[in-house]
């Protein structure tokens, strides 16, 4: 690609006139880049404008509509990301693809992803891989709002000490619809639900263990399991003492 400004994202104030077929203006990190779509890994279905890479596009996000991220190629993670109340983000794979988001090596001791209050964020057609990445301490995913959801996910080769691979706060929803927990491990659970979250279960999931937390808040209640009376899911529930 071609840099044709740098310190500044705002795609915008651009024209691309002339160009041969293929190319577009992207965000790269600080920069305004010239790159062919064939280089590019995700794409904002949202504003029709594609990234260099994950860590752009998620910098790009707009506020009060939907972003509809779609990875066009397999990326790794480069930190954690936490979109802001206001932005409701969906991540999915591209179609016919088998795209794989893995997790970086940066800060064990912090989430991959994170839904906090008010956004909304979705994953759908895609794995999350923590291959090669050893000593997490912390869970994956957490959320604490009315916002995780997966979609035909399949989560794969965590290894983490923390209570779960998701973690449901107080407070937390977690829809999961054909999700998989493939070779992945925590001292407790693949989902841990702590009192006053709720995990919603529809369609056909393996889930290996799901631990309740038995307390009962009394500000946010007990935790949940809310099933789907057509669910096929493969779980097993664990009440610990």
């Amino acid at each position: 690609w071609s840099t044709i400004a740098t310190g500044g994202t705002n795609i915008s104030v651009f024209k691309l006139m002339n160009a041969p077929e293929g190319y577009s203006l992207v965000v790269n990190g600080n920069d305004i880049n010239i790159m062919s779509i064939d280089n590019a890994v995700v794409k904002n279905l949202t504003n029709n404008q594609i990234y260099g890479s994950f860590k752009a596009a998620m910098s790009s996000l707009e506020e009060g509509v939907l972003n509809e991220l779609e990875i066009l190629d397999n990326i790794t993670t480069e930190e954690r990301y936490i979109p802001a109340n206001t932005q409701n983000v969906t991540i999915s794979g591209t179609a016919g693809k088998d795209i794989v988001i893995t997790r970086g090596g940066y800060n064990k001791s912090q989430t991959m992803f994170e839904a906090n209050k008010g956004e909304k964020l979705t994953f759908k057609n895609l794995t999350l891989s923590g291959k090669g990445v050893d000593g997490i301490t912390q869970s994956i995913i957490s959320c604490d709002g009315n916002g995780l959801y997966f979609e035909n996910v399949t989560l794969a080769d965590f290894t983490t000490t923390a209570q779960g691979v998701i973690v449901v706060k107080r407070n937390g929803h977690a829809y999961f619809n054909g999700t998989t927990f493939a070779s992945s491990e925590s001292n407790k659970s693949d989902v841990y639900v702590f009192a006053g979250g709720v995990m919603h279960i529809t369609g056909d999931n393996e889930i290996g263990t799901i631990t309740l937390n038995k307390e009962n808040d009394s500000a946010t209640g007990i935790s949940k399991i809310v099933m789907n009376v057509a669910s096929q899911a493969n779980a097993q529930a664990e009440n610990p003492s």
